[in-house]
């Protein structure tokens, strides 16, 4: 079994040292978090047209518009009410537009891109919805109406006591049949940065009702500047006070990096107790955020953090099934985790993972749904282990999982 380094990095910002935004992201091909600043209109178009379709374009207004935002909204992208209510293309449909072309390279070979939604434009919109659809097409699972498995809460049960698991919480969904097995499955635990992935789904919340915008840029202020680990291979500066950033940066660093420094921003953009209205609206009562992630003061700490393995699972099936707003970019930020000690090494070959860590020196969780063929299902492991003592527990144990035959695509 593998043996992974688990040294991290966690850097300390000199108050000196301030980030140019520009430098966050490095623009590549086919990067849908890529921040390259692309002109609006351009002297061509990024879409094909047919005579078939009308060409729908800023200003433009109808139930084509309309169906355009709509399609817009059900992925996650924020239309304002008041083009939603007149099938207006305004501003707020001109940016998404913008963005939703950025995140699926509907550019030009020289970078330029325009707000026209063309044939191209409405087949790529259109296959992203029944995308969508298709990956939560068969599920059952309700957080009113999932049944316990017995046969693989005791197949869990077993596994865990194999690997040495024993005061673990672990639980599994099998997003196909709703089936749900849990082993501590509501015992409360110091959440570490898994407590990252109920913000992100409190942004997009926001964003879906207007509150707050992807480009929105903020200052980061030197109360939330805290260390945070820096993978070796990430080219991305640190941030720190006076650095100005987008929500979308933050989110994503937040995510990817597991940046602490974001984290603490937009906890205080988001409010920390809409965070946990949002997730106990939702059902998930035990998630809790009551203070900022590795600073020295937090005046407004109301206690420590606070999740299960059982919520948390349900929070990933929700995302999974595209329950909450904006859950496909909430998967694709999950996807690029940079962080794959755990879970993924664990997986055959193939699987696709979306996943979320989170670790101190004496804890260390990972929840992820797993697609692996046509199955797709949420593994949720949170342990008061350190790194170096879960890391092999936590992979032979999925290893294990994957070849139940509910959630195994070869049996």
């Amino acid at each position: 079994m593998c043996n992974f380094s688990l040294s991290r990095k966690y850097v300390n910002i000199p108050a000196n040292r301030l980030v140019d935004p520009s430098l966050l992201f490095s623009p590549e091909k086919n990067d849908i978090n890529s921040t390259k600043q692309l002109p609006l209109i351009s002297s061509k178009t990024s879409d094909s047209y047919s005579s078939n379709y009308r060409t729908l374009s800023i200003r433009d207004s109808g139930r084509d518009v309309k169906d355009i935002q709509n399609k817009l909204k059900s992925l996650g992208y924020n239309i304002s009410p008041v083009e939603l209510n007149s099938s207006f293309f305004g501003l707020s449909t001109t940016k998404a537009i913008i963005e939703f072309k950025k995140s699926n390279n509907l550019v030009y070979k020289d970078g330029s891109i325009d707000e026209k939604v063309g044939s191209t434009t409405l087949a790529k919109l259109t296959a992203k919805i029944n995308e969508k659809a298709n990956f939560s097409n068969n599920i059952s699972f309700d957080n009113s109406t999932t049944k316990t498995n017995k046969d693989l809460e005791s197949f869990l049960s077993n596994k865990m006591k194999e690997m040495g698991l024993q005061n673990e919480g672990v639980v599994i969904i099998d997003i196909n049949t709703g089936d749900i097995a849990s082993v501590n499955g509501t015992k409360n635990f110091y959440p570490a940065s898994v407590i990252k992935v109920p913000v992100m789904a409190e942004a997009f919340n926001q964003i879906s009702q207007g509150k707050l915008d992807l480009n929105k840029i903020v200052t980061v202020k030197y109360d939330n500047v805290a260390p945070t680990w820096m993978p070796d291979n990430d080219k991305r500066p640190l941030l720190n006070q006076g650095s100005k950033v987008t929500v979308k940066q933050l989110l994503d660093l937040m995510i990817t990096r597991s940046d602490n420094t974001a984290t603490n921003v937009l906890i205080d953009l988001l409010g920390r107790k809409n965070i946990t209205n949002y997730m106990s609206q939702k059902g998930l009562g035990s998630i809790e955020l009551n203070r900022k992630l590795s600073v020295d003061s937090d005046p407004n700490a109301t206690g420590r953090n606070k999740m299960t393995s059982l919520d948390t699972a349900k929070l990933m099936a929700m995302i999974a099934k595209g329950e909450l707003a904006g859950s496909s970019q909430m998967m694709g930020f999950l996807g690029n985790q940079m962080a794959n000690e755990n879970i993924p090494q664990g997986l055959p070959k193939g699987a696709k993972v979306y996943h979320k860590t989170g670790e101190t020196s004496k804890t260390s969780h990972d929840v992820a749904i797993i697609k692996n063929g046509n199955k797709t299902y949420i593994m949720s492991v949170f342990t008061n282990m350190s790194p170096g003592q879960a890391q092999n527990k936590i992979i032979g144990l999925t290893s294990k999982i994957s070849k139940y035959p509910t959630l195994n695509p070869n049996s």
